[in-house]
């Protein structure tokens, strides 16, 4: 039985009008790859910051990346090199051969949260929508490892901080509410059989599949919203290793959009 773990980051953007899309998306990796698949980031790296003291340790952060490549001021100094046009496509091409090379799946949703909000009686009566997104992760996840006679984990960076430590206790409340009362289409026990648990890493940990998974979100988030993709991108890329469920439906068990 393999065991599979989903690595997702989060991304919210406006749009022209104003509109809030929010999006929670990522990357599924196979515990058996999780070595080659880090192994192929750090020559990435080594390749971006040749000539640098320890290239591989570099955390790379897609905010940091492209505002340097759009010359903001930013703090990460590791990230200036992102103002070279070249240094940063070969940054996008080496993330999205990785994802080809590893025929790495991916799973998320993106939400239009003023609309659902609205919708549903406003913010005082309606569930979070950030956890209705995660129900949705988390059956599609599920159906995902059934299909691959696997089990699996959720592993998401760590949101805490200096001022604010409760932000991981919020979304592991979720995480656990939805183990106990199971999704629209799956009962609590079939949830918690396929899916062992969640994790959080801090970013200083340098783990390749969250650092994958920042790629993912904003992509899908700027096409729901309607915006300039910009250059350079993997949207395709990414677009064709949604998860489709094995039913060539990546738009329902791939990356949802809500409502």
């Amino acid at each position: 039985m393999g065991v599979y773990e989903l690595y997702l980051d989060e991304s919210t953007i406006r749009n022209s009008k104003g509109e809030v899309f929010c999006s929670v998306a990522g990357v599924v990796i196979n515990k058996d790859i999780r070595v080659n698949v880090r192994r192929s980031l750090g020559d990435l790296k080594y390749r971006l910051w040749e000539g640098t003291a320890s290239p591989k340790s570099k955390i790379i952060h897609l905010v940091d990346a492209n505002a340097a490549y759009k010359h903001r001021n930013i703090r990460n100094q590791d990230m200036m090199i992102f103002r070279n046009g070249n240094k940063i496509r070969s940054l996008y091409n080496g993330v999205g051969d990785i994802f080809n090379q590893y025929s790495l799946p991916v799973i998320g949703t993106v939400y239009k949260k003023d609309l659902i909000e609205s919708a549903y009686a406003s913010q005082l009566f309606s569930k979070p929508t950030y956890e209705i997104a995660m129900q949705l992760i988390i059956e599609n996840f599920a159906h995902f490892l059934i299909k691959n006679n696997g089990v699996g984990r959720l592993i998401l960076e760590s949101r805490n901080s200096s001022r604010n430590k409760k932000s991981d206790a919020l979304v592991q409340q979720y995480f656990y509410s939805i183990l106990a009362s199971g999704t629209l289409y799956y009962p609590s026990k079939v949830i918690q059989d396929k899916i062992l648990d969640i994790k959080f890493i801090a970013k200083r940990e340098n783990d390749a599949g969250l650092q994958l998974a920042d790629f993912v979100p904003v992509h899908f988030a700027k096409n729901v919203a309607g915006n300039k993709m910009g250059k350079p991108n993997i949207y395709q890329t990414l677009r064709k290793l949604r998860y489709d469920g094995g039913r060539g439906k990546p738009d329902r068990y791939g990356i949802k959009v809500l409502p």
